[in-house]
């Protein structure tokens, strides 16, 4: 439960941060369509622009000032999400530390993953359960037999004629079935045996493909933020572009608002992914102990 205490609490954690990040781009939008609609607005009243071009700069200016509402709204939702889970104020000031999503390579991260699964560990107790079960069962598989000899000392010396010895055969345990009862008993214990040991592979499977795919999750949104964040550059350089261009009537007003939107756009893909990827990290390193030690469950592996 700690684990997952402390795996929830990263992840709303993370998503705060992001969601900060959000509202710096959005912020950012909103600073470049005010200055593209002033810059509109003066070509207007030279006669070099339309009413119409006004009009959609001041609608894309209105859109990128509700977007940034929106991300401060979804900030205080995050922060909410946050301290229901932790039940106290947390500071969201500083960044999830980095060293935490630094994670070791696929074989090292499946073979901690297996040795810090408590389900794995719960499953294996189970198994040693059966066996100690089993091993109890056939050292006790039948009643014990036993000879007992009895003679009185003291009626001996007052009836010297009369033996008072005494000789039996004691039967200690339970008889019923005899062998044919032990024989089931053990046969139980084994199928016992053969089901725990089913559930510890099922266990240990599971928790190498859910450990395999975030590993998979993981390296595509690594790929997919490398890309992105190239995109963004040429769209960045396309922006600029596009302005000079604008200038010299080889570009429309409507392309260049466009190309601000699209740019706009993709500084928030990459900040999405970039969340996703830490997300993942972050599940990961859960999985494998690394976040026990800030969980207070003793050193982290």
């Amino acid at each position: 439960m700690k684990r997952e205490l402390i795996q929830s609490t990263a992840t709303a954690y993370t998503k705060i941060q992001s969601v900060k990040l959000k509202i710096s781009v959005a912020v950012e939008n909103v600073a470049e369509h005010s200055r593209l609609f002033e810059r509109i607005q003066r070509r207007q009243t030279g006669q070099l622009a339309s009413m119409a071009d006004v009009r959609l700069a001041n609608s894309r200016l209105l859109q990128a000032q509700s977007e940034l509402l929106k991300y401060e709204g979804e900030l205080k939702a995050r922060i909410n999400e946050l301290y229901a889970i932790t039940r106290s104020k947390v500071s969201t000031d500083t960044e999830i530390n980095p060293s935490y999503m630094a994670l070791p390579d696929e074989q090292n991260i499946h073979s901690r993953a297996v040795n810090a699964s408590s389900e794995i560990a719960y499953a294996k107790e189970e198994v040693n359960l059966a066996k100690a079960e089993l091993e109890q069962t056939k050292a006790n598989p039948f009643p014990t037999l036993s000879a007992r000899f009895e003679q009185s000392v003291f009626d001996a010396a007052d009836t010297p004629n009369q033996d008072e010895t005494r000789f039996g055969v004691v039967l200690n345990g339970q008889i019923s079935g005899l062998g044919v009862s032990a024989y089931n008993q053990i046969n139980e214990s084994a199928e016992r045996i053969t089901a725990a040991q089913y559930e510890l592979d099922s266990v240990r499977n599971e928790v190498e493909r859910e450990t395999k795919n975030l590993i998979v999750n993981r390296d595509l949104q690594e790929s997919l933020r490398t890309s992105q964040q190239e995109t963004l550059a040429a769209l960045e350089d396309t922006m600029a572009s596009f302005l000079r261009q604008y200038e010299t009537n080889r570009k429309s007003w409507v392309e260049v608002l466009n190309q601000q939107r699209e740019l706009a756009q993709m500084r928030y893909t990459v900040i999405a992914t970039d969340q996703t990827w830490k997300e993942l990290s972050l599940q990961i390193a859960s999985k494998i102990g690394k976040l026990d030690a800030a969980a207070g469950m003793g050193k982290s592996l």
